[in-house]
């Protein structure tokens, strides 16, 4: 099973019944990141080490028997979105900045939160 190619709700259903890591899936999509990127220029920044301390703590909750929907689950954040530490382009050549918040439509900490509510 190559886990790039699943769904999202098959890559979930996997990680839930202990077939596939949140570690393994995320090396998976980083391979094919770093496999494509030069010729799809799809991605400007990949954040691999919150990406592998994410995964890493999505392996221990899943082994706890967290079941939250998108555990696990790689996500790309458009470049018009700001993530508190790394930089904001839109896309732009000569424009940037540095976000020291997250924006509302990525607060990792504030879903769960917001969910609990």
């Amino acid at each position: 099973m190559d886990p790039t190619e699943l769904t999202v709700v098959g890559a979930r259903a996997a990680i839930a019944a202990g077939e596939l890591s949140p570690v393994e899936l995320l090396d998976a999509v980083l391979q094919r990141i770093a496999d494509r990127n030069d010729e799809l220029r799809a991605y400007l920044l990949v954040d691999e080490d919150g990406a592998r301390e994410a995964a890493r703590a999505a392996e221990a909750a899943a082994r706890e028997g967290d079941d939250r929907p998108l555990l696990g689950i790689p996500i790309c954040v458009k470049d018009v979105i700001d993530v508190a530490g790394m930089p904001t382009t839109a896309g732009a050549a000569h424009w940037r900045r540095e976000p020291a918040v997250d924006a509302g439509a990525f607060a990792p900490d504030r879903a769960v939160e917001v969910a609990a509510h």
